[in-house]
C-alpha cells in the first residue's frame, strides 16, 4: 500500500506540538480536537494557564495524531523546549485578539531550531474580533512565517483563510 507524500500511513503516529503566545487559546483547541482537557494539574486549573506539558491524541483511520500542548508563558519555556524535541510538526496556535507576541515567535524559533519543517497555523479567537481584525492578524502570521521553513503553513492549499467561531461564554 502506498501513500502520497506527507499523508499518514495506516497506524502511523504523527506528534504535533501545539504552540504559541500564553492565553492564545492552545489547550481549548486541543481539547475541542480530541476531547480531552490536558491541563490536569491543580494550579494549571486555578491560574488558568498550562504549567506543565499535556497529551492527547485523536485517532482516525488513515493513523493517530498525538498532540502535546506546551505552556505559552515565558517562565516555563523550557518545559515548552522539553516537550518540543520529539515533535514531528507544529500547530501554531495565534490569537485574532492579540496577534503576534513575543512567545509566538520564540516558539516558531525553537520549532525551527529543533528541525520542524511541517506544521500549520490557527488563528483562534476569531469569534472576539470582526473579520479584519482576524484577516489582519492572519496576515502578520504570514509575514512571519515568510522564509521559514512554516511559510505556506498559515492557508491550506492557498485558500483564503476561514474565519469562523462559536460566541464564548
Amino acid at each position: 500500500m502506498s501513500t502520497a507524500p506527507g499523508s499518514t500511513a495506516p497506524g502511523k503516529t504523527i506528534v504535533v506540538g501545539v504552540i504559541g503566545h500564553v492565553d492564545h487559546g492552545k489547550t481549548a483547541l486541543v481539547g475541542t480536537l480530541t476531547g480531552v482537557g490536558t491541563d490536569r494539574l491543580a494550579e494549571e486549573k486555578r491560574r488558568g494557564i498550562s504549567i506543565a506539558l499535556g497529551f492527547a491524541h485523536r485517532t482516525a483511520a488513515a493513523g493517530t495524531l498525538a498532540f502535546i500542548d506546551m505552556p505559552g508563558h515565558e517562565r516555563f519555556v523550557r518545559t515548552m523546549i522539553a516537550g518540543a524535541t520529539g515533535i514531528d510538526a507544529a500547530l501554531l496556535v495565534v490569537a485574532a485578539n492579540e496577534g503576534v507576541k513575543p512567545q509566538t515567535i520564540e516558539h516558531l524559533a525553537i520549532a525551527r531550531l529543533i528541525g520542524v519543517r511541517r506544521g500549520v497555523v490557527a488563528i483562534s479567537k476569531c469569534d472576539l474580533v470582526g473579520k479584519a481584525q482576524a484577516a489582519a492578524t492572519a496576515q502578520a502570521v504570514r509575514q512571519l512565517l515568510d522564509g521559514t521553513p512554516l511559510e505556506g503553513s498559515w492557508r491550506p492549499n492557498g485558500s483564503q483563510p476561514r474565519f469562523q467561531g462559536r460566541p464564548t461564554g
